[in-house]
């Protein structure tokens, strides 16, 4: 599945632009590139694997409570992921699940050299949409 993304420089902050061929693989971009900012993502080794969830009424806000989820076990419980599976789907409450599987493992100062840190993702400029030739994300992270 292609996906990409691209890291845009932001006044104080940073960003990423996602791209992918379906809105599952702009959300395995954005976390990619999110980990990307804070650690050197070739040195992350899947030794487990976590099972995230998350909801919300649109793809901003899920994309948005989908990257907060990462950040919140990157700053609390001292993860970094370097493989992501994500799914997206509709319930009949007019809410957005996703549901993904990533792999990855805690941060051990002897491997992982941390960048710098990510407060939380903003609403700044956030965008998710359909293209014609896929999917796009935007998103600026706080630091």
């Amino acid at each position: 599945m292609l996906k990409s993304y691209t890291i845009l420089d932001h006044t104080a902050d940073i960003g990423l632009l996602c791209k992918g061929e379906t809105i599952e693989a702009v959300f395995e971009a954005g976390a990619e590139g999110m980990f990307s900012i804070l650690i050197d993502s070739d040195t992350v080794s899947v030794k487990e694997r976590h099972y995230i969830k998350v909801k919300a009424s649109t793809y901003d806000d899920l994309f948005v409570q989908w990257l907060q989820e990462l950040i919140y076990r990157f700053s609390t419980k001292y993860y970094v992921y370097s493989e992501f599976s994500v799914k997206i789907s509709n319930d009949d409450s007019h809410s957005i699940e996703a549901a993904g599987v990533c792999g990855g493992e805690r941060i051990d100062p002897d491997v992982h050299s941390i960048f710098t840190e990510i407060k939380t993702a903003t609403y700044h400029q956030l965008m998710v949409k359909k293209t014609k030739t896929g999917w796009e994300g935007k998103v600026i992270f706080d630091l």
